[in-house]
């Protein structure tokens, strides 16, 4: 019985008409994840506008279960979810990545998009989930690095390097654009602005921003917005965590964060 009301509890379609009509909202939901699962953020990458990316991370199975043979891959896309190459790495504690022009693995980059940390082990089984948050960091125009840590589950995959299992979906929907966000600041002080919205889920999300805005993000990928003279932004979405990356410019002061 308990397994049964489980099953609709988890239900995708119920899910939605919950988070539609605000019945114990379910914004991120992991039900169906058991364990020994590697969760990733869309972590952004920029080489647009003389930027440079900064990834900082670490290998969570040596720094906390000291397992040293793990093998970490992590994934890059463009900004419209088209996969570009992967990156295989066996590293120790702590690393870090520098997504630049001058390095050869990201010379054929550009623009912007995204890119997902995953983690394989053999013969080693856990009881949890891990979910590696890291640090972005990004230098316009080769001055100080500002950083970000990630700020959306998107997607799981199983830590077992003989099993393909991969979750999707973790952030839910709502079958209207009922899902109201406002940023907490006032953009008026600021040269200009942008605002980096992630779709983290399979399905089309659709944006809203101050009434202006109207535009429909297609699965996995990346809408900037840019603007200036606007005092505050709010916005709204038939997804149920949508925080976009921010990016405020002041003369040479750049501030990154997640709204």
């Amino acid at each position: 019985m308990k397994s049964l009301i489980k099953k609709i509890y988890s239900n995708n379609f119920l899910l939605s008409l919950r988070n539609t009509f605000g019945i114990k909202r379910n914004p991120i939901y992991f039900g169906n994840l058991k364990n020994n699962f590697y969760i990733s953020d869309n972590f952004l990458w920029r080489l647009d506008s003389n930027y440079t990316t900064k990834f900082i991370f670490s290998d969570l199975l040596d720094l906390f279960y000291k397992k040293k043979n793990s093998e970490i891959s992590i994934f890059f896309y463009d900004k419209n979810a088209n996969f570009i190459k992967k990156l295989d790495l066996n590293i120790e504690k702590n690393y870090e990545i520098i997504i630049s022009k001058r390095n050869s693995f990201f010379r054929e980059f550009s623009g912007y998009g995204y890119f997902q940390i995953f983690c394989k082990i053999l013969n080693f089984k856990i009881e949890e989930n891990l979910s590696n948050r890291c640090y972005t960091g990004f230098s316009r125009n080769q001055n100080n690095f500002s950083f970000v840590h990630g700020n959306s589950y998107v997607q799981a995959n199983s830590l077992n390097i003989d099993d393909n299992n991969e979750f999707f979906d973790l952030v839910k929907m709502s079958l209207f654009k009922n899902q109201y966000y406002f940023i907490q600041n006032d953009f008026e002080k600021y040269d200009f602005v942008e605002l980096f919205y992630f779709n983290p889920t399979n399905k089309k999300v659709s944006l809203n921003i101050n009434d202006e805005v109207k535009v429909d993000i297609l699965k996995h990928s990346v809408y900037k917005y840019a603007f200036s003279n606007k005092k505050i932004i709010r916005f709204k979405s038939n997804c149920c965590f949508l925080r976009p990356i921010v990016f405020c410019y002041k003369k040479q002061f750049l501030d990154v964060y997640h709204a």
